[in-house]
């Protein structure tokens, strides 16, 4: 593993730690807010097409879910292995149902083989 990608799979996990540990934290007032989540993904070498492609098809159905009010994916300009995902839901239950839809699960079991590493930001909006 080289130091880039040392890098990014060690921000990676601290990431997902802070996002859950965050979560936890603010449960309750989230509650009923809308949700902000922005999802920064690199792509294994070779897989960014795939990776990309893969992303494309739940677009659709993620806009379809009731608690979703806007999903956008955006791909880097300069760096084809960066994807974002741009999504706002209703509440943290929404967010949760979403995660849960069968589709998303099947995604779950398969992103490794596409994705180097991920970041996952829940906000909410100040303004």
């Amino acid at each position: 593993m080289n130091r880039r990608n040392f890098t990014k799979a060690a921000c990676g996990a601290v990431a997902a730690s802070r996002t859950a540990a965050w979560i936890k934290r603010n449960e309750g007032e989230m509650a009923d807010q809308p949700l902000l989540v922005v999802a920064v993904l690199y792509a294994r070498e070779g897989k960014a097409d795939d990776l990309g492609r893969e992303l494309q098809s739940r677009v659709p159905l993620s806009r379809k879910e009731p608690g979703c009010l806007e999903y956008h994916l955006s791909r880097g300009v300069d760096d084809k292995q960066l994807f974002v995902l741009h999504e706002k839901w209703r509440s943290k239950a929404d967010l949760d149902q979403h995660f849960e839809m069968a589709y998303m699960k099947q995604w779950a079991v398969r992103r490794d083989e596409f994705v180097a590493t991920r970041e996952l930001l829940m906000l909410s909006e100040l303004a």
